[in-house]
């Protein structure tokens, strides 16, 4: 990644370079809201097996799963 970036860098323009940061922004608060809803799901589930409560779609508990 560091050698395309090399690369890059003798073709880029200051204002190309601000557009590449700004993608790679947005990607990053893509990333961390998924992360964000991962855990939030991990949280809800450790929740229903402590609870013994099925899971959605099943009859079986998250403990018997």
């Amino acid at each position: 990644m560091s050698m395309k970036i090399c690369e890059m860098s003798k073709t880029k323009s200051i204002s190309q370079w601000n557009d590449v940061l700004k993608d790679i922004e947005i990607r990053l608060m893509e990333a961390r809201k998924r992360v964000t809803e991962l855990e939030n799901a991990k949280r809800v589930f450790k929740k229903m097996a402590t609870d013994g409560a099925p899971c959605p779609g099943t009859e079986k508990s998250a403990t018997q799963i």
